[in-house]
């Protein structure tokens, strides 16, 4: 369940690379929430999702939904 009902909130995310003794570039990336102050540090996109779910609560889609037929208002508009 999402700590703020209304199921947005504000994050700033910082990304960066690092280049391990193995020579292979990882990404590592931290995550704030605005709002609380509360921080975490990251290596996949799956981690950062998670923490962001702990404020705007878990994605859901309706099955019978296109993605690109998301109701005005709700996040589809693109310009």
């Amino acid at each position: 369940m999402p700590l703020y009902p209304r199921g947005d909130a504000s994050f700033i995310v910082r990304i960066w690379w690092e280049r391990p003794v193995d020579g292979r570039p990882i990404w590592r990336g931290q995550v704030i929430h605005v709002l609380g102050q509360e921080s975490a540090y990251f290596q996949t996109v799956q981690e950062l999702v998670a923490f962001c779910e702990q404020w705007t609560g878990a994605l859901s889609s309706k099955p019978d939904m296109a993605r690109d037929e998301t109701p005005p208002g709700e996040g589809g508009d693109h310009v």
